[in-house]
């Protein structure tokens, strides 16, 4: 906790049911995950598709709307469109580059930049690695960190051909023995097309080991689409070994420990090291509208957190 930081109890309303009907009448039905478990043991009630949690946060971390409620989504209106070009230009500009100081040091041209951030052409997976290395480089971070398992895979060149090929006839591939990188992630959705989505969903929820399924989830959560969206929560809301494999991951991620240590934790979330270093960062990843994983494992960690921050 840093010198002069307020923290508070902030309640906050998380859209992880079913986004609200257009005609404004409640949705009815059993409310998913941890918060509906926190609001009631069975989980079955009427609801609009909403909980409240009361969670400490430091205020620095997030947004506060009129009223003290801020909004989070799993199915967040940006969640129709990643636009890649977007987090890009974001990125570069935190780290205070120019669009010609990242043509310089990319060595792609300014104009193609240009067109990329804009949505005008797409971000091809060797302009997405070339923007990771410039602005790590410059102290900054595009996209997500990677876990600490110590057999990650990350493809790149033919190899990612290769899987991407594999995948679209039905072959798992590496992706059924270790566990992928972010950028894999996103450079497998990239090329896939309807039949490698199809794949890829079916390994979600049928693989054969929990590192399948939980990679397919990866990719999946990841790719626009409410119905994207809404079997991913299924499955983290059933099947516990992927469930448990996506914290450990989260955690892994967010607060770099060793792998090992990571799963231990992922089963008693409340017994991390450094409590309110974890909730500021998910404090982000729950309105991260480009991965309905992290959306729903930090609203979890959250809860689980919410008793040890209150002390």
């Amino acid at each position: 906790m840093s010198a002069g930081e307020t923290w508070s109890a902030t309640k906050i309303r998380a859209n992880i049911g079913p986004p609200p009907r257009p005609d404004g009448r409640e949705t009815r039905g059993r409310l998913p995950g941890p918060v509906g478990a926190a609001r009631d043991p069975l989980g079955e009630s009427r609801f609009t598709g909403r909980a409240v949690l009361e969670v400490p946060v430091p205020r620095s971390s997030i947004s506060i709307t009129a009223g003290g409620w801020k909004h989070l989504g799993v199915y967040m209106s940006s969640t129709e469109d990643l636009d890649i070009g977007l987090v890009l230009r974001e990125a570069r500009n935190d780290v205070k580059m120019s669009l010609e100081d990242m043509a310089k040091a990319t060595h792609f041209g300014k104009s193609t930049l240009g067109h990329v951030e804009t949505g005008r052409r797409r971000a091809t997976p060797e302009i997405i690695e070339a923007y990771e290395r410039a602005i790590q480089e410059a102290g900054g971070e595009v996209f997500k960190r990677d876990i600490t398992h110590p057999g990650l895979a990350k493809i790149r060149g033919a190899k990612l051909a290769n899987l991407s090929r594999a995948i679209r006839e039905g072959d798992p591939d590496i992706i059924a023995r270790a566990p992928t990188a972010h950028s894999t992630d996103l450079a497998i959705i990239h090329k896939a097309d309807p039949e490698s989505f199809s794949n890829i969903r079916r390994w979600m929820l049928e693989g054969e080991t929990s590192t399948l399924r939980t990679n397919a989830l990866a990719i999946l959560a990841k790719t626009p689409g409410e119905d994207n969206a809404r079997a991913v929560i299924e499955v983290l809301e059933t099947d516990e070994k992927v469930r448990n494999l996506c914290l450990t991951s989260e955690i892994s991620r967010l607060l770099q420990l060793d792998w090992g240590q990571c799963k231990i934790l992922a089963r008693d979330v409340a017994a991390v090291p450094n409590p309110r270093k974890l909730a500021k960062k998910l404090a982000r990843e729950v309105t991260d509208p480009n991965d309905t994983e992290s959306r729903w494992c930090g609203v979890y960690m959250l809860r689980e957190l919410t008793p040890v921050l209150g002390r």
